[in-house]
């Protein structure tokens, strides 16, 4: 039975949501008012559902139900999931907590997202299908998966939430929720602070996201060796405040096509190895690391140079 468990563990989870759905997602979160928190996931199948597959697919793989019960009851077991009984109802549940350090809740929760994420404020932006999966991606953009998985987010901070597009609990106010669907974008915003909104939000974000642009200063040919086979190109550039370092790119084409590309810290750099009698295209750009430790980019600052035959 060795050679079926890979299809058939990548099969598992899949079939449980096509056939028979009821497929449950919980994620807490609690923002503690040191600058700590913790996230807590609970992925939770209905045993009933569970079954419905398993005994479809033993058909297809020429086993018993009782062998593939046993094999894929063990396999579940491996990846975390235990049985439990949930009032009276029968589920396969996994639970994993993941503590956010004192200091890191932006790094914990940024990324490509733009999520910002403070000791009053929770703004997450999630991906349709809650990531980037392939083995769903054809499913969510058919609609198959719709009703069949659930994603419920809850959010806690450490005062009352004055602020949310989520709902308040009704018996604490420091704590709300938020049902996501699973075949669309959404955001999860709550906050403790009145002036807070998305729309600020996203301002903020904005202008953290932000660089400011460098300026070319100097773009001449080095006179070197006259005999030389290959041009150089001395590059100069303004500083940019709060840039770590500095992304060169030059090409033959306007469009910068095949362009090759020099990360380098100083704002000044030799381009060497150039065709001689030739036109380049010259483009630079500053870099840095936003609040939530992602690399963002300035806009360039482009010139263009034609090398001396001679």
């Amino acid at each position: 039975m060795k050679h079926v468990k890979k299809k058939l563990i990548a099969m598992m989870l899949m079939g449980i949501l096509v056939f028979a759905g009821c497929t449950n997602q919980d994620v807490g979160i609690v923002i503690h008012s040191d600058g700590s928190g913790s996230v807590t996931g609970t992925v939770r199948i209905e045993k009933e559902a569970y079954m419905n597959y398993i005994k479809r697919q033993s058909e297809e793989w020429q086993l018993s139900v009782a062998e593939m019960t046993e094999f894929v009851d063990k396999e579940m077991k491996k990846e975390g999931f235990q049985p439990v009984n949930i009032g009276g109802k029968e589920y396969y549940q996994m639970e994993e907590t993941e503590k956010i350090r004192k200091g890191k809740l932006q790094k914990y929760f940024g990324g490509e997202d733009a999520s910002y994420v403070t000791t009053d404020t929770v703004y997450l932006v999630l991906s349709k299908g809650y990531g980037d999966d392939e083995m769903y991606s054809s499913m969510i953009n058919s609609g198959i998966l719709e009703g069949s998985v659930s994603l419920t987010v809850t959010v806690q901070l450490p005062a009352p939430i004055v602020n949310t597009n989520g709902k308040v609990d009704a018996s604490n106010p420091n704590k709300a929720e938020f049902s996501v669907p699973w075949n669309k974008n959404a955001t999860i915003f709550a906050t403790t602070q009145k002036q807070v909104t998305i729309s600020s939000i996203k301002s903020k974000i904005k202008k953290l996201n932000a660089v400011k642009a460098t300026k070319i200063t100097k773009l001449k040919q080095d006179k070197g060796k006259k005999k030389a086979k290959k041009a150089v190109v001395l590059l100069k550039f303004k500083k940019v405040k709060g840039a770590l370092k500095y992304e060169i790119q030059y090409s033959e084409k306007k469009n910068f096509k095949k362009a090759k590309s020099i990360i380098v810290k100083k704002n000044s750099n030799t381009i060497k190895k150039l065709k001689k009698g030739k036109k380049y295209y010259v483009r630079v750009r500053a870099l840095k690391k936003n609040y939530a430790g992602v690399i963002v980019y300035s806009s360039w600052a482009k010139a263009k140079i034609k090398t001396k035959k001679e």
